[in-house]
């Protein structure tokens, strides 16, 4: 079996987080933001990403690499929305389809969620995701019963995950109960 590594992200990992971002976003790199203004991810501007994360204390971002190479990606951030308190996102998760199937995204999601349980002030935790991507639907389900941590698919709905040509997707919306406490 090949040798994953899981550590934190770095500004040096930029370039490979950002390649990881496109494949996720189809190959494009072009996405909507939650204003729906179209958001061109770039080196640059993931390099300022990951710097902002780093920073946070209440922010996680890892990458799983094998033989060096970045394969695989996690971001969970604070809600920056006062009224949720207590609350992390998923932001991110990739795995270069070349390595799926290794679990790899298991691996960043319970690393990256039992570094968010050390802030004692984290209660909940969400995701959204692109209906039609399985793949990490069952990372985000598999990470949270491996860690014995409850989560629901909260609803199903256009949100604001644009598509270059325009469209929207269908999401959905799975929340985390972290604390066990409802």
């Amino acid at each position: 079996m090949t040798d994953v590594k899981i550590r934190e992200v770095s500004p040096q990992d930029a370039h490979e987080v950002w390649r990881l971002h496109d494949i996720a976003y189809n190959s494009t790199g072009h996405f909507f933001t939650m204003d729906h203004q179209e958001y061109n991810a770039t080196p640059q501007s993931t390099k300022r990403w990951i710097r902002r994360v780093i920073i946070s204390e209440a922010d996680v971002g890892l990458v799983a690499t094998i033989d060096g190479k970045v394969v695989g990606t996690i971001f969970v951030e604070e809600s920056k929305q006062r009224k949720l308190q207590g609350v992390v996102e998923v932001t991110m998760i990739t795995v270069d389809p070349e390595h799926r199937g290794k679990s790899i995204g298991l691996m960043l999601g319970c690393n990256a969620y039992m570094r968010v349980l050390e802030n004692p002030g984290v209660r909940k935790g969400y995701a959204r995701i692109v209906e039609s991507n399985a793949y990490i639907s069952q990372v985000i389900e598999k990470t949270c019963q491996s860690l014995g941590i409850d989560s629901q698919v909260e609803g199903r709905f256009i949100d604001y995950l644009g598509n270059p040509d325009g469209t929207f997707s269908n999401v959905v919306f799975i929340s985390t109960d972290l604390r066990g406490d409802q």
